[in-house]
């Protein structure tokens, strides 16, 4: 089905790898110092959705909340930003992307267990969003629960085969549970465009 708009979408979180350019966003941090790419605004055109977004569309004061948040987070006002998502995630139409903003800019504090709570939250309301189940793919990974870790970064590749954020994390979490060929397989593909799989790589086949 196609609609009008591309709906908002959320990007993986990495700690070694470089964040995508945002639509008239800046960061208050360098791009090397910071890992997580910014929120995405809808943009013009036709776009596929899964049947979760077409019942859970953003818009209205819902996507008006969501970029001003982010719009704080990215300028470095972190407490407006943080208030902002927390009041939207009474929103139902924006709590499952509140829950993941919530969820990377918790990893970013280094506070991992509320950071997986959340994006756990935004993985079950929003179980058709790629890089919402790498995000918890990560954070699982961090929480050295990589069996579970390896389910959500499989999702993410079932929804999105192309991403190489997904692709470093599976291949980073098969390599902790001992399955260096397969993990090779991953950091390999991944290694086409993150500096950080390619130097894992070399190290693996050295």
């Amino acid at each position: 089905m196609r609609i009008s708009w591309l709906y908002v979408s959320l990007t993986m979180v990495l700690a070694t790898v470089l964040p995508v350019d945002g639509q008239g966003i800046t960061w208050s941090r360098p791009l090397e110092a910071d890992p997580f790419a910014p929120f995405v605004r809808p943009v013009e055109g036709g776009g596929t959705v899964s049947l979760a977004e077409l019942q859970n569309p953003l818009k209205g004061k819902a996507l008006e909340m969501l970029l001003t948040a982010e719009k704080h987070l990215r300028s470095g006002e972190t407490d407006r930003g943080m208030e902002m998502l927390r009041t939207a995630v009474a929103n139902p139409q924006a709590a499952p992307t509140a829950l993941g903003l919530l969820g990377t800019e918790h990893l970013r504090q280094g506070l991992n267990d509320t950071a997986l709570v959340e994006l756990e939250q935004s993985v079950h309301l929003m179980p058709g969003n790629a890089i919402t189940q790498s995000n918890l793919a990560y954070a699982l990974f961090l929480k050295g629960r990589d069996e579970e870790g390896v389910v959500h970064a499989r999702k993410a590749l079932q929804l999105d085969p192309g991403g190489l954020k997904s692709r470093y994390v599976l291949g980073k979490l098969l390599l902790r549970l001992g399955r260096l060929e397969e993990a090779k397989f991953h950091l390999r593909i991944a290694a086409t465009d993150i500096i950080s799989a390619g130097v894992l790589l070399k190290k693996l086949e050295q």
